[in-house]
């Protein structure tokens, strides 16, 4: 692949990476007893300092292309590496610059492991912003070495470390496009191994964009990821699935029926058969639990015709391995379980303690409800409870 990204002049070394001007030259001023033609002016070259190491491994950089030979592009490149890495304090913007465009032109080199010395010298530089003139650029080598195969590992994960730094970045991120898709293609395959990666990847960009996730379908990777396990990663995404529905801007875009009701879906299969399957609606019931205990959730299960709370209903009913993963899940929203009231148990024992204590010597007037009954009130928990019980009443759980 050719790329041209400039047309470079053939006097831009000196220009640009020359060295600087001195202050107290007479360069402009014809030399002492020099008259007419015959008075010489200092040279170009005496008007300029001595380049900085970094910005002669800049100049070295920017003579290379893609048709360059690897060895000499790896040298080039690893010199250039060291010395922005010893350089104290951040790089000139010129020199950053020149650095940036030579190393996007190595991204079409032929060699994979010098496209992956590329990415790592990207990396290094102070901001991905002056990377954005170049987006579509970028986004069409990165998504050709994500799409690389398995002999090119080093050049896949350079180019998705690079993705990763980028996203932080509010005008940079490169993790856009085509890109974006390639990680959730590569997230959506088991076998591939930079799955997990991709999941994380995938998650910290619907944390920090989450209409992009939304809009090129990666809710339903993520939600098949949690499925599939391990629960480190299920709890992972369950906090970023919940975070997602907190957002009014999210929550207009999502499609019922497709991004989030698979996770329901895995209760109306039957465990008996595969052990794989019986994890899965573990996982389901766990996160079925968590998105019931959040407002949020509760709404996302609420629309659409209440589909979710039907077929959890239906599964209780008809599929009778995971009937107790099901009552699991109602003993625990419900507060049955213990788990929920651990706080209001402590806090009705501290105020049985402090009336025993401090309020026994207080005689309420003839009017006065007893102490028992005025105790007795609904905590913000038990409203919450109220109408989750509510609503699976009113589709037929009793």
């Amino acid at each position: 692949m050719t790329v041209f990204l400039y047309l470079w002049p053939p006097d831009i070394g000196h220009r640009l990476l020359g060295g600087r001007r001195t202050a107290n030259s007479n360069c402009d001023k014809d030399d002492e007893g020099g008259g007419g033609g015959g008075g010489s002016s200092s040279s170009g070259l005496e008007c300029y300092s001595e380049p900085s190491p970094l910005e002669e491994c800049a100049y070295h950089l920017m003579e290379c292309d893609e048709s360059t030979i690897a060895s000499i592009a790896d040298a080039v490149m690893a010199s250039c590496q060291d010395t922005m890495q010893g350089h104290p304090g951040e790089p000139p913007r010129h020199v950053q610059a020149i650095v940036a465009r030579g190393a996007l032109r190595m991204l079409a080199h032929s060699n994979s492991l010098t496209r992956a010395r590329a990415y790592k010298l990207l990396r290094l530089l102070p901001s991905s912003e002056i990377l954005a003139p170049f987006r579509e650029y970028i986004d069409i080598c990165v998504s050709r070495s994500l799409a690389q195969y398995d002999e090119c590992q080093i050049e896949r994960e350079q180019a998705l470390m690079f993705a990763r730094w980028s996203i932080n970045s509010p005008h940079g991120n490169m993790a856009t496009g085509g890109t974006l898709r390639l990680i959730i293609s590569i997230a959506e395959h088991p076998d591939d191994a930079l799955r997990s990666v991709c999941l994380e990847t995938l998650c910290e960009i619907a944390v920090i964009r989450p209409e992009e996730v939304i809009r090129a379908r990666g809710l339903r990777t993520l939600v098949n990821a949690a499925l599939d396990g391990p629960w480190a990663m299920s709890v992972s995404i369950v906090s970023v699935l919940i975070y997602i529905l907190d957002l009014p801007s999210c929550r207009r875009l999502l499609y019922h029926g497709l991004d989030l009701d698979p996770i329901a879906g895995a209760l109306m299969e039957s465990s008996a058969r595969l052990a794989s399957v019986g994890e899965r609606a573990k996982i389901a019931a766990f996160l079925i639990t968590q998105f019931l205990k959040s407002w949020s959730g509760l709404q996302y299960f609420l629309s659409g015709n209440r589909r979710v709370v039907k077929t959890i209903i239906a599964a209780l009913r008809l599929v009778e391995p995971n009937r107790k993963l099901i009552l699991g899940i109602l003993f625990e929203i419900f507060g049955l379980s213990g788990c929920l009231d651990s706080l209001r148990t402590s806090m009705v024992s501290l105020l049985s303690d402090f009336e025993d204590a401090f309020m026994s010597d207080f005689k309420p007037g003839p009017s006065a409800l007893p102490r028992k009954v005025a105790r007795s009130r609904l905590y913000p928990i038990e409203y919450f409870r109220t109408i989750v019980l509510m609503v699976f009443m009113d589709e037929g759980l009793v």
